[in-house]
């Protein structure tokens, strides 16, 4: 056996006693309720485990950012159990502030029930689905209800945009109206902002909302001059108060400082992300990683199986946080931007037309957020052909709903 399949068992072997320990700790503070609600809350905690025992992401140079949004929410959990809505832009920190917010209230006792939408299959019912992931003695909702008459409890969705249009968002939708009803019930639920403003699914959950916002700019200023940056220009600041964005340029800065004062936008950065893959991982993983990221959209999957070429590939891209585990022994990629920027990068070099690139990954494949980087792509590479590409999506009729084709104008 091989060092990099010993370090990979002793790196599957922590979480588990992790989760003991855990386990062990939640019995003590859940002393008092009743045995069969004590087993319903340990079901939740082990349901969500996966997520919750995540590490906050900490952005190089600078370590972990702390949301305000988070303090923001409970408050307002600990004045009433009004269900709130999280919204922002892509990359704004959304899930992070869900999954950090989720620990706190797991920490303080609370059972915590943590869904992450784009983990469910679409052709399933996601009660069912969950229900089958947990030691239940009766139906989910009978559970929820049963917990909640001796016990508070917090239930999170994630990246509920990510199923907008969908048969499976209209079922979650309906979940979330039943678990609202419910008393000692705090909801939170994740979306991007265009998907709360335009699904009709989403936008009828009449909940509170939070903005999750830009980072400001007197804070982005601090945060890059702790990365070595220390005259920015203003695009590059403006590029910086995403979240996500920062975090790549803290990455790509672990390289050289110099070629990032040069950057202007999105599409320069993540090529520069991509970059550092191939110098740090080698050209074998970097490539791989695309063709990984093909596979899987084409699949219309966010959430996958996967057998790597050699285990050294494996403890590379979870290290470096390129992909991060899913229930089910499956894996996603850290950010939904993250999957649909490789998918469409990697059809760079082919420089296809429309119909060649709706045959590589079919309908379920070329979804909004692909076509988005594909349509950037094109302007920066192909700037000759943008114009005949953008026509070809919008007369797509027949193979793309009006909700993708309109997400390229």
């Amino acid at each position: 056996m091989d060092i990099f399949a010993l370090i990979d068992i002793f790196l599957k072997i922590i979480p588990l006693l992790k989760k003991g320990f855990h386990w062990i700790v939640n019995r003590i503070k859940w002393h008092g309720i009743s045995e069969d609600v004590r087993k319903i809350a340990l079901a939740f905690n082990s349901y969500s485990w996966v997520y919750l025992q995540q590490t906050p992401l900490a952005i190089d140079f600078v370590g972990v950012i702390e949301r305000p949004e988070i303090n923001q929410i409970r408050q307002c959990w600990q004045l009433s159990d009004q269900p709130i809505i999280l919204y922002g832009e892509a990359g704004a920190g959304k899930s992070g502030i869900a999954l950090r917010l989720g620990q706190l209230m797991a920490t303080d006792g609370i059972p915590t029930f943590f869904i992450k939408a784009s983990d469910l299959p679409r052709n399933q019912d996601p009660i069912v689905t969950i229900q089958n992931r947990m030691p239940l003695k009766d139906p989910l909702l009978d559970s929820i209800a049963s917990l909640c008459k001796e016990r508070e409890c917090v239930i999170i969705i994630d990246q509920l945009d990510s199923v907008a249009a969908t048969d499976l968002c209209k079922s979650l939708v309906g979940f979330i109206k039943t678990l609202v009803a419910l008393p000692q019930v705090k909801v939170l639920i994740v979306s991007r902002t265009y998907e709360l403003q335009h699904d009709p699914d989403i936008s009828s959950l009449n909940f509170q909302k939070i903005e999750s916002g830009q980072l400001a700019v007197e804070q982005v200023a601090s945060y890059l001059s702790q990365i070595g940056i220390e005259s920015p220009s203003q695009e590059l600041v403006e590029l910086a108060r995403n979240l996500l964005h920062l975090s790549l340029i803290a990455e790509a800065a672990k390289s050289s400082t110099n070629h990032i004062l040069d950057l202007t936008d999105d599409i320069d950065l993540w090529k520069q992300y991509y970059l550092t893959i191939q110098q740090r991982e080698g050209e074998e993983i970097a490539d791989y990683v695309l063709k990984l990221a093909q596979e899987v959209t084409s699949r219309g999957e966010h959430t996958f199986s996967v057998s790597f070429p050699k285990s050294e590939y494996r403890r590379k891209l979870l290290s470096r946080c390129i992909l991060i585990d899913a229930p089910g022994r499956r894996y996603t990629f850290r950010h939904e931007q993250l999957q649909d920027f490789l998918c469409a990068y990697s059809l760079m070099p082919k420089k296809l037309e429309f119909n060649e690139i709706l045959r590589e990954l079919g309908k379920n494949g070329l979804k909004e957020g692909v076509l988005k980087w594909l349509h950037k792509l094109y302007h920066v590479e192909f700037p000759d052909e943008e114009a005949s590409f953008v026509d070809y999506v919008l007369a797509a009729n027949e193979d793309l709903p009006f909700y993708t084709r309109a997400s390229i104008l």
